[in-house]
């Protein structure tokens, strides 16, 4: 049987229009279905990362109160340091301060300098004391795009304000929240656990809270308002989602 061979035009044919019209609308069809997917999955990664380092934070401020019997301040008004080249210091600069050491080195005699002997003042110079925590960047953030520092506050249990908000800076004066918590009583919802109102409920039985705002980037409780914006919240509602993670369960 002769086999009949194809002619140099049939040869050269190439793809219509409309076949490549089709293919491209399958690829974008399939790459549509996987986004959501490739996006969840990268979330968890960013999560899990921030939960680690979340982990770590505690390891590391177990050992340094183990060294010196407290927590690292998290605001001047209760012994907070004078940090170089930052002007006003949040609870999260006082972490990092505290548990890496002015230079990154920890704490003692290599650092060089009589003011930096220890933490909470001069030792005899012939010990050295961390690092406590190794960052990977210059300060303590978490594991999401965009990296956001992870909120520091030690407990003041002799006081009113047990934990309080303005250990992360400046409290925004407007929603939606872009960097810190709206208000004391929105930072509350998520550190007085059971209740939708902070009215009656007790304080989270910590000496400290690590928080990271989480995949959304706002801190604390929210909601999406008519208009599709962020809105922060005072009251826990249906409508009301929080994705922060924290040290404790809220």
């Amino acid at each position: 049987m002769k086999c009949r061979r194809p002619s140099s035009r049939e040869a050269l044919r190439g793809y219509t229009l409309i076949e490549l019209l089709v293919v491209m609308a399958i690829i974008t069809l399939l790459a549509g279905l996987m986004l959501p997917a490739v996006t969840h999955a990268i979330v968890v990664v960013q999560e899990f990362k921030t939960k680690n380092t979340i982990q770590r934070l505690e390891v590391a401020l177990a050992a340094f109160h183990k060294d010196w019997n407290v927590f690292p301040p998290s605001n001047a008004a209760h012994g907070g340091a004078t940090i170089p080249n930052i002007l006003n210091p949040t609870g999260s600069n006082y972490l990092a301060y505290y548990l890496i050491g002015p230079t990154g080195r920890g704490w003692g005699a290599p650092v060089g300098s009589p003011n930096y002997d220890g933490p909470f003042g001069k030792s005899d110079g012939s010990q050295t004391w961390g690092p406590y925590y190794t960052a990977e960047t210059s300060g303590i953030v978490d594991g999401f795009n965009p990296a956001m520092a992870i909120f520091y506050c030690r407990a003041e249990p002799n006081e009113a304000t047990v934990l309080n908000v303005t250990d992360n800076g400046v409290v925004d004066s407007f929603a939606p929240p872009d960097k810190n918590y709206y208000s004391q009583t929105a930072f509350e919802l998520l550190v007085r656990p059971g209740l939708t109102s902070n009215a009656t409920r007790p304080w989270v039985r910590r000496d400290y809270v690590l928080i990271s705002a989480g995949a959304d980037r706002r801190w604390g409780y929210v909601k999406k308002t008519s208009s599709g914006d962020y809105q922060a919240v005072v009251t826990i509602d249906a409508d009301s989602t929080c994705d922060d993670i924290a040290n404790f369960t809220y």
